[in-house]
């Protein structure tokens, strides 16, 4: 599968991937479970690029990395969202 060649769904899928992995972190605590090493080798396999914290928010803040995912996905489902 080649998610490149759709940057936008591409850069979408980074954001959940990120939001999965920090998730699976505080469900495990603990940032190199299993469940996340699946996560990885998946994103691996689909081309998926998993931003890390600071690519994120420029910081290893994990609440502000929360922060940022929900801020890209309110500008994302805003701009989606046809005028009434």
């Amino acid at each position: 599968m080649r998610l490149r060649l759709d940057p936008m769904l591409s850069e979408a899928l980074s954001y959940l991937y990120a939001a999965q992995t920090l998730y699976l972190a505080f469900a495990t605590r603990n940032p190199f479970s299993e469940e996340a090493e699946a996560l990885g080798k998946r994103a691996t396999k689909l081309s998926i690029h998993i931003p890390n914290t600071y690519e994120l928010c420029g910081s290893g803040d994990a609440n502000e990395c929360i922060d940022a995912i929900a801020s890209y996905a309110l500008r994302s489902f805003t701009a989606m969202t046809p005028e009434i």
